[in-house]
């Protein structure tokens, strides 16, 4: 759904920028009728075509950023299952291996040995279980990136779609010298909305993306930490024989 709606955010700019080219097509044709002496009536209409202009402009750039970085929600949700599931999947079969139930042997030990390898794995699983416990952050963090994503190009499509409808019923005001004014007001009240609600929209995923990074520094360095001081078995106790007894 979200590839969908950034196609249709995409396609609806195009359609804005072609309006508003054809906007001021007829403007300056109906404008090429003014008698120079009626010249002070005109300069409001060329007032208000220079600030939609300038707006164009401004929204064109933040556009093009836009239309360079989309983003991928679909892909980050994947990634997220993978560190969610698959990664958290793989460590219980590491530690259902450790488990000593599920070793194959028909003998149960008893002993300084088995005493030393009961400890060694009570902190091997903890190390474990802090590494299924950073999937889980991770596939927490790409969710709410995504979330963000996602719904920032709904926001944006919502606007770039409004923008097409006001700028198609500007071109039906524009249709005479008298309703151009009225035209361009219609447009500019939309511009004059649209633009402020894209910023606040980017601020918040700029705020989100922050959010995360410092999330994925966090992350980083409790990995360290579980990647540091995995527990060895001491072996000095497993090098006599009776340090080795049968339980039964």
């Amino acid at each position: 759904m979200t590839n969908d709606v950034i196609d249709q955010a995409l396609a609806g700019y195009d359609k804005f920028r072609q309006l508003v080219e054809d906007l001021f097509r007829r403007a300056r044709d109906l404008l090429s009728w003014i008698p120079d002496a009626l010249a002070d009536l005109v300069k409001p209409i060329q007032d208000g075509l220079t600030f939609i202009g300038d707006k164009v402009a401004e929204f064109a750039a933040m556009h093009e950023k836009f239309e360079r970085d989309k983003g991928d929600p679909d892909k980050l949700r994947a990634y997220a299952v993978e560190w969610g599931d698959k990664f958290t999947q793989r460590l219980d079969a590491v530690a259902g291996t450790l488990d000593p139930e599920s070793l194959k042997t028909t003998v149960h030990w008893s002993g300084p040995a088995a005493e030393t390898y009961k400890i060694a794995l009570s902190q091997q699983l903890k190390k474990v279980d802090a590494a299924k416990e950073l999937g889980r952050q991770m596939r927490d963090s790409l969710t709410n990136l995504a979330n963000a994503v996602e719904t920032f190009w709904l926001t944006y499509n919502s606007i770039i779609w409004g923008l097409v409808g006001a700028t198609a019923a500007a071109i039906v005001s524009a249709a005479t010298v008298v309703g151009l004014p009225a035209a361009l007001g219609i447009l500019t009240g939309e511009i004059a909305a649209g633009i402020p609600a894209v910023f606040a929209i980017v601020s918040v995923i700029d705020t989100t993306v922050d959010t995360i990074q410092n999330e994925l520094v966090a992350i980083h360095d409790k990995a360290d930490d579980v990647g540091a001081g995995w527990n060895q078995t001491d072996t000095s106790t497993m090098s006599h024989p009776g340090d080795w007894r049968t339980a039964g």
